[in-house]
């Protein structure tokens, strides 16, 4: 929209789309590689199903690991 340019793409061609999976999934890797490294975390969306109860879950996980330590290699929970 930015610059005004439209492009078609005829979605019924199977090359084309092989070659755009492609793409997404290897951007998708390198994304989480790069969210894993900065220790952030992944919370990904869907339409089909409700934002609340992915957000929730994260927000749960995250307690969960935060009550977690380790020493010497162990977990050991916080009460």
């Amino acid at each position: 929209m930015e610059t005004g340019e439209s492009l078609f793409v005829d979605t019924r061609d199977e090359t084309f789309r092989a070659r755009f999976s492609a793409i997404v999934q290897r951007r998708k890797a390198e994304l989480h590689t790069s969210f894993r490294r900065a220790g952030a975390d992944i919370l990904e969306l869907s339409t089909a199903s409700d934002v609340s109860t992915s957000v929730l879950r994260l927000v749960d996980s995250r307690k969960r690991r935060s009550r977690v330590t380790t020493v010497r290699g162990r977990p050991q929970y916080a009460a």
